[in-house]
């Protein structure tokens, strides 16, 4: 009985400890959430921890969404990569100020302003 207790004990730590790490790794990843952005297509993204990303891109008069997409994103210190399931990949330049996300296309189109949901 004893051995059994003692593998159940070091089986909780061994779960407490990769949820702790799995904790810790997300707050150094400063994309980990929900953002959306307002304008006339109400764009969301929603990037996961594992670097997997869904967004959405709904028309704001109607509600209806007129896209959406999912891929694999990774970043550096100044640029987000976000690799589609459907394309290639789209680069930002990015900027965060306090709960808002600023992505710019590298290809110089208009910037996009997210906030953090």
């Amino acid at each position: 009985m004893k051995q059994e207790q003692r593998n159940i004990v070091a089986t909780s730590l061994a779960v407490v400890l990769l949820a702790g790490c799995s904790l810790l790794s997300g707050l150094s990843n400063p994309f980990v959430g929900k953002w959306q952005g307002t304008a006339k297509y109400i764009e969301a993204y929603d990037f996961e921890l594992d670097n997997h990303y869904t967004s959405s891109f709904k028309d704001a008069a109607t509600g209806k969404i007129v896209r959406s997409d999912a891929g694999k994103y990774s970043y550096t210190s100044t640029t987000l990569s976000l690799v589609s399931s459907t394309s290639s990949a789209t680069d930002f330049v990015y900027d965060f100020s306090g709960t808002k996300l600023t992505l710019t296309p590298s290809n110089g189109s208009e910037s996009i302003t997210l906030t953090r949901q």
